[in-house]
Protein backbone atom coordinates (compact mmCIF):
# COMPACT_ATOMS: atom_id res chain seq x y z
CA UNK A 1 0.00 0.00 0.00
CA UNK A 2 1.17 3.60 -0.87
CA UNK A 3 1.20 7.19 -0.35
CA UNK A 4 2.14 10.14 -2.82
CA UNK A 5 2.60 13.03 -1.03
CA UNK A 6 -0.43 13.90 0.78
CA UNK A 7 -2.77 14.14 -2.01
CA UNK A 8 -2.61 10.30 -2.75
CA UNK A 9 -3.49 7.83 0.39
CA UNK A 10 -4.15 3.85 0.61
CA UNK A 11 -2.72 3.79 -3.15
CA UNK A 12 -2.63 0.24 -4.71
CA UNK A 13 -0.91 0.88 -7.50
CA UNK A 14 1.03 4.37 -7.35
CA UNK A 15 2.04 4.04 -10.91
CA UNK A 16 1.60 7.23 -13.10
CA UNK A 17 1.42 9.11 -10.17
CA UNK A 18 3.08 12.27 -9.49
CA UNK A 19 4.70 13.91 -6.53
CA UNK A 20 7.79 14.62 -4.35
CA UNK A 21 7.72 11.64 -1.63
CA UNK A 22 6.23 8.30 -2.27
CA UNK A 23 5.82 6.34 1.28
CA UNK A 24 5.06 2.47 1.20
CA UNK A 25 3.39 -0.13 3.47
CA UNK A 26 4.71 -3.52 3.46
CA UNK A 27 4.26 -6.89 5.20
CA UNK A 28 7.28 -9.30 6.00
CA UNK A 29 6.53 -12.76 6.10
CA UNK A 30 9.80 -14.72 7.96
CA UNK A 31 10.25 -18.49 8.60
CA UNK A 32 12.80 -21.15 9.84
CA UNK A 33 15.57 -21.64 7.19
CA UNK A 34 15.87 -24.65 7.63
CA UNK A 35 12.43 -24.98 6.64
CA UNK A 36 13.05 -23.31 3.36
CA UNK A 37 16.84 -24.97 3.05
CA UNK A 38 14.99 -28.29 3.45
CA UNK A 39 11.91 -27.53 1.10
CA UNK A 40 14.82 -26.54 -1.90
CA UNK A 41 16.71 -29.60 -0.84
CA UNK A 42 13.86 -31.93 -1.77
CA UNK A 43 13.87 -30.28 -5.30
CA UNK A 44 17.23 -30.36 -6.00
CA UNK A 45 17.65 -33.92 -4.62
CA UNK A 46 14.71 -34.96 -6.62
CA UNK A 47 15.38 -37.34 -9.97
CA UNK A 48 14.19 -33.63 -12.42
CA UNK A 49 16.52 -31.86 -10.42
CA UNK A 50 13.98 -29.25 -10.33
CA UNK A 51 15.25 -25.14 -9.58
CA UNK A 52 12.63 -23.04 -7.32
CA UNK A 53 12.22 -19.98 -9.26
CA UNK A 54 9.88 -18.32 -6.24
CA UNK A 55 8.39 -19.49 -2.73
CA UNK A 56 4.76 -18.39 -1.78
CA UNK A 57 3.20 -18.49 1.42
CA UNK A 58 0.87 -21.62 1.45
CA UNK A 59 -2.26 -19.29 2.65
CA UNK A 60 -1.33 -16.91 -0.35
CA UNK A 61 -1.40 -19.64 -2.93
CA UNK A 62 -4.79 -20.93 -1.39
CA UNK A 63 -6.11 -17.23 -1.80
CA UNK A 64 -5.38 -17.59 -5.46
CA UNK A 65 -7.58 -20.13 -6.19
CA UNK A 66 -10.50 -19.83 -3.92
CA UNK A 67 -11.06 -16.05 -3.42
CA UNK A 68 -12.15 -13.11 -6.04
CA UNK A 69 -10.79 -9.86 -6.77
CA UNK A 70 -14.01 -8.61 -5.60
CA UNK A 71 -13.94 -10.14 -1.90
CA UNK A 72 -10.43 -9.72 -1.58
CA UNK A 73 -11.61 -5.71 -2.20
CA UNK A 74 -14.60 -5.66 0.24
CA UNK A 75 -12.93 -7.75 3.21
CA UNK A 76 -12.82 -11.64 3.21
CA UNK A 77 -10.86 -13.80 5.68
CA UNK A 78 -9.51 -17.31 4.77
CA UNK A 79 -9.41 -20.17 7.28
CA UNK A 80 -7.48 -22.49 6.03
CA UNK A 81 -7.86 -25.91 8.04
CA UNK A 82 -5.36 -28.30 6.71
CA UNK A 83 -3.91 -31.64 8.11
CA UNK A 84 -1.46 -29.56 10.71
CA UNK A 85 -2.30 -26.11 11.09
CA UNK A 86 -5.06 -23.67 10.38
CA UNK A 87 -3.77 -20.34 8.42
CA UNK A 88 -5.81 -16.79 8.39
CA UNK A 89 -5.47 -14.18 5.39
CA UNK A 90 -7.76 -11.53 5.82
CA UNK A 91 -7.66 -9.27 2.78
CA UNK A 92 -9.04 -5.68 2.59
CA UNK A 93 -8.84 -2.94 -0.46
CA UNK A 94 -7.14 -6.26 -2.82
CA UNK A 95 -4.44 -5.93 0.16
CA UNK A 96 -3.35 -9.02 2.01
CA UNK A 97 -3.47 -7.17 5.88
CA UNK A 98 -2.73 -9.76 8.34
CA UNK A 99 -1.22 -13.58 8.60
CA UNK A 100 -1.80 -15.57 11.38
CA UNK A 101 -1.21 -19.87 11.45
CA UNK A 102 -2.59 -21.77 14.22
CA UNK A 103 -0.84 -25.13 15.29
CA UNK A 104 -4.21 -26.74 14.98
CA UNK A 105 -5.51 -28.75 12.63
CA UNK A 106 -7.53 -31.78 11.49
CA UNK A 107 -4.73 -34.22 12.59
CA UNK A 108 -5.91 -33.37 16.26
CA UNK A 109 -9.04 -33.92 15.29
CA UNK A 110 -8.27 -37.58 14.21
CA UNK A 111 -5.95 -37.78 17.21
CA UNK A 112 -9.15 -36.94 19.59
CA UNK A 113 -11.28 -39.31 17.76
CA UNK A 114 -8.74 -42.17 18.30
CA UNK A 115 -8.65 -41.18 21.82
CA UNK A 116 -12.17 -41.04 22.79
CA UNK A 117 -13.07 -44.17 20.44
CA UNK A 118 -9.89 -46.15 21.36
CA UNK A 119 -9.31 -46.99 17.56
CA UNK A 120 -6.59 -47.04 15.57
CA UNK A 121 -5.03 -44.14 13.99
CA UNK A 122 -6.53 -44.87 10.47
CA UNK A 123 -9.86 -46.18 11.73
CA UNK A 124 -10.00 -42.55 13.28
CA UNK A 125 -9.22 -41.00 9.94
CA UNK A 126 -11.69 -43.23 7.82
CA UNK A 127 -14.26 -42.29 10.61
CA UNK A 128 -13.39 -38.36 10.63
CA UNK A 129 -13.83 -38.70 6.53
CA UNK A 130 -17.25 -40.53 6.43
CA UNK A 131 -18.94 -40.20 9.08
CA UNK A 132 -17.57 -37.32 10.90
CA UNK A 133 -20.30 -34.13 11.14
CA UNK A 134 -19.23 -30.43 12.66
CA UNK A 135 -22.96 -30.51 14.90
CA UNK A 136 -23.54 -33.40 16.82
CA UNK A 137 -27.03 -32.65 16.99
CA UNK A 138 -27.37 -33.26 13.17
CA UNK A 139 -26.33 -37.08 13.76
CA UNK A 140 -28.67 -39.73 15.53
CA UNK A 141 -27.76 -40.85 18.76
CA UNK A 142 -28.35 -44.66 18.45
CA UNK A 143 -26.43 -44.40 14.80
CA UNK A 144 -23.46 -46.95 15.59
CA UNK A 145 -20.72 -47.92 12.91
CA UNK A 146 -19.00 -51.19 13.21
CA UNK A 147 -14.65 -50.27 12.95
CA UNK A 148 -12.09 -52.98 13.38
CA UNK A 149 -11.22 -53.80 17.07
CA UNK A 150 -7.79 -53.15 18.68
CA UNK A 151 -5.59 -56.12 20.24
CA UNK A 152 -7.40 -59.09 20.50
CA UNK A 153 -10.86 -57.34 19.83
CA UNK A 154 -11.74 -58.04 16.09
CA UNK A 155 -14.79 -55.60 15.78
CA UNK A 156 -15.55 -52.85 17.71
CA UNK A 157 -18.65 -50.46 17.58
CA UNK A 158 -18.47 -46.86 17.60
CA UNK A 159 -20.99 -44.20 18.29
CA UNK A 160 -21.52 -41.87 15.54
CA UNK A 161 -22.89 -39.32 18.07
CA UNK A 162 -19.60 -39.11 19.87
CA UNK A 163 -17.37 -39.01 17.14
CA UNK A 164 -19.62 -36.19 16.09
CA UNK A 165 -19.32 -34.47 19.39
CA UNK A 166 -15.56 -34.92 19.50
CA UNK A 167 -15.48 -33.29 16.25
CA UNK A 168 -17.44 -30.20 16.81
CA UNK A 169 -16.00 -29.08 20.16
CA UNK A 170 -11.88 -29.46 18.57
CA UNK A 171 -14.01 -27.55 16.04
CA UNK A 172 -15.24 -24.80 18.01
CA UNK A 173 -11.72 -24.51 19.40
CA UNK A 174 -10.07 -23.89 15.80
CA UNK A 175 -12.53 -21.62 14.91
CA UNK A 176 -12.39 -19.81 18.34
CA UNK A 177 -8.77 -19.13 17.87
CA UNK A 178 -9.16 -17.88 14.36
CA UNK A 179 -11.91 -15.43 15.39
CA UNK A 180 -9.69 -14.40 18.16
CA UNK A 181 -6.69 -13.69 15.50
CA UNK A 182 -9.08 -11.96 13.46
CA UNK A 183 -10.15 -9.49 15.92
CA UNK A 184 -6.42 -9.31 16.73
CA UNK A 185 -5.62 -7.69 13.55
CA UNK A 186 -8.13 -5.15 13.59
CA UNK A 187 -10.24 -5.71 10.95
CA UNK A 188 -13.03 -7.43 12.33
CA UNK A 189 -15.76 -5.09 11.12
CA UNK A 190 -14.42 -4.61 8.00
CA UNK A 191 -15.26 -8.14 6.68
CA UNK A 192 -17.50 -7.62 3.82
CA UNK A 193 -17.78 -10.54 2.01
CA UNK A 194 -17.31 -12.61 4.96
CA UNK A 195 -15.08 -15.22 5.85
CA UNK A 196 -13.96 -18.64 3.50
CA UNK A 197 -13.40 -21.42 4.82
CA UNK A 198 -10.95 -24.46 2.60
CA UNK A 199 -8.49 -27.06 3.40
CA UNK A 200 -8.79 -30.45 4.19
CA UNK A 201 -11.28 -29.95 6.96
CA UNK A 202 -13.34 -28.21 4.88
CA UNK A 203 -15.45 -30.69 3.50
CA UNK A 204 -16.81 -31.58 6.97
CA UNK A 205 -20.69 -31.55 6.67
CA UNK A 206 -22.40 -28.86 8.66
CA UNK A 207 -18.93 -26.68 9.24
CA UNK A 208 -20.17 -23.80 7.69
CA UNK A 209 -23.23 -23.65 9.81
CA UNK A 210 -20.88 -23.82 12.73
CA UNK A 211 -18.43 -21.72 11.53
CA UNK A 212 -21.12 -19.30 11.06
CA UNK A 213 -22.29 -19.86 14.72
CA UNK A 214 -18.85 -18.97 16.42
CA UNK A 215 -17.77 -16.35 14.49
CA UNK A 216 -21.48 -14.59 13.78
CA UNK A 217 -20.97 -13.75 9.88
CA UNK A 218 -21.77 -14.83 6.91
CA UNK A 219 -19.43 -18.12 5.92
CA UNK A 220 -18.91 -20.10 2.24
CA UNK A 221 -16.97 -22.93 1.01
CA UNK A 222 -13.81 -21.52 -0.77
CA UNK A 223 -12.82 -24.30 -3.65
CA UNK A 224 -9.71 -24.21 -5.61
CA UNK A 225 -11.38 -24.45 -8.96
CA UNK A 226 -13.25 -21.15 -8.65
CA UNK A 227 -10.64 -18.47 -10.91
CA UNK A 228 -10.05 -21.40 -13.55
CA UNK A 229 -11.66 -21.33 -16.77
CA UNK A 230 -13.41 -24.32 -18.02
CA UNK A 231 -11.51 -26.49 -20.12
CA UNK A 232 -10.83 -30.03 -21.33
CA UNK A 233 -8.86 -30.68 -17.87
CA UNK A 234 -10.48 -31.52 -15.29
CA UNK A 235 -9.88 -29.64 -11.64
CA UNK A 236 -10.39 -31.01 -8.34
CA UNK A 237 -12.95 -29.15 -6.31
CA UNK A 238 -11.94 -30.33 -3.14
CA UNK A 239 -10.67 -27.74 -1.09
CA UNK A 240 -7.48 -29.79 0.53
CA UNK A 241 -5.84 -29.16 -2.70
CA UNK A 242 -6.48 -25.40 -2.68
CA UNK A 243 -2.91 -24.62 -2.02
CA UNK A 244 -1.37 -26.78 -4.41
CA UNK A 245 -4.10 -25.75 -7.14
CA UNK A 246 -2.94 -22.14 -6.21
CA UNK A 247 0.90 -22.65 -6.53
CA UNK A 248 -0.13 -24.19 -9.85
CA UNK A 249 -2.37 -20.95 -11.36
CA UNK A 250 0.77 -19.06 -9.78
CA UNK A 251 3.36 -20.70 -11.79
CA UNK A 252 1.42 -20.58 -14.80
CA UNK A 253 0.77 -17.07 -14.52
CA UNK A 254 4.03 -16.46 -14.24
CA UNK A 255 5.01 -18.22 -17.03
CA UNK A 256 2.73 -16.65 -19.20
CA UNK A 257 3.66 -13.23 -17.76
CA UNK A 258 7.34 -14.50 -19.00
CA UNK A 259 6.55 -15.74 -22.47
CA UNK A 260 4.59 -12.40 -23.24
CA UNK A 261 7.61 -10.42 -22.41
CA UNK A 262 10.14 -12.51 -24.77
CA UNK A 263 7.11 -12.18 -27.39
CA UNK A 264 7.06 -8.33 -26.90
CA UNK A 265 11.06 -8.38 -27.19
CA UNK A 266 11.33 -10.57 -30.72
CA UNK A 267 8.94 -8.15 -32.09
CA UNK A 268 10.47 -5.10 -31.24
CA UNK A 269 13.98 -6.42 -32.53
CA UNK A 270 11.21 -7.05 -35.58
CA UNK A 271 10.81 -3.92 -36.25
CA UNK A 272 13.77 -2.63 -35.42
CA UNK A 273 15.54 -4.92 -38.10
CA UNK A 274 13.39 -3.83 -40.52
CA UNK A 275 13.20 -0.15 -40.10
CA UNK A 276 15.22 1.92 -42.97
CA UNK A 277 18.20 3.54 -42.07
CA UNK A 278 20.09 5.60 -44.32
CA UNK A 279 22.94 3.64 -43.79
CA UNK A 280 20.91 0.60 -46.32
CA UNK A 281 22.07 1.75 -49.53
CA UNK A 282 25.18 -0.36 -51.19
CA UNK A 283 28.91 0.76 -49.82
CA UNK A 284 30.05 3.36 -52.48
CA UNK A 285 27.65 6.22 -52.61
CA UNK A 286 28.11 9.09 -50.62
CA UNK A 287 26.54 9.77 -47.81
CA UNK A 288 24.19 12.37 -49.04
CA UNK A 289 23.27 10.49 -51.71
CA UNK A 290 22.22 7.60 -49.16
CA UNK A 291 20.14 10.57 -47.60
CA UNK A 292 18.23 11.49 -50.69
CA UNK A 293 17.86 7.85 -50.82
CA UNK A 294 16.43 6.88 -47.36
CA UNK A 295 13.59 10.36 -47.59
CA UNK A 296 12.34 8.88 -51.09
CA UNK A 297 11.89 5.39 -49.71
CA UNK A 298 10.06 7.10 -46.58
CA UNK A 299 8.10 9.82 -48.28
CA UNK A 300 6.67 6.90 -50.94
CA UNK A 301 5.95 4.64 -48.10
CA UNK A 302 4.35 7.40 -45.30
CA UNK A 303 3.86 10.52 -47.12
CA UNK A 304 1.87 11.79 -44.03
CA UNK A 305 3.93 11.95 -41.37
CA UNK A 306 6.30 14.05 -43.60
CA UNK A 307 3.77 16.30 -44.32
CA UNK A 308 2.87 16.46 -40.74
CA UNK A 309 6.79 17.64 -39.50
CA UNK A 310 7.57 19.62 -42.62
Amino acid sequence: EFQVDELWKDVYDPAGLSGLRLDGKFMIVSGPILATEGIEKCFKDSPTKTEIKEKLLSSLASSLSTLTDEEKTAGVALIDIGAGNTDITIFYNNIVRFVATIAIGGNDITKDIQQGCSVLPDIAEKLKVKSGSALSHSVDANEVITVPGIGIKSIKEVSVKNVAIIMEERLKEILSMAVAEIKKSGYENKLNAGIVLTGGCAHIPYITELAEIITNTEVRIGQPNLNIAKSEFEVSNDPAYSTAIGLLWKGFKSYDTRKNEIEKQKVKVKKAAATPTIFDEPVGKNYWQKGVNFLKRKLKDDPESFNDKF
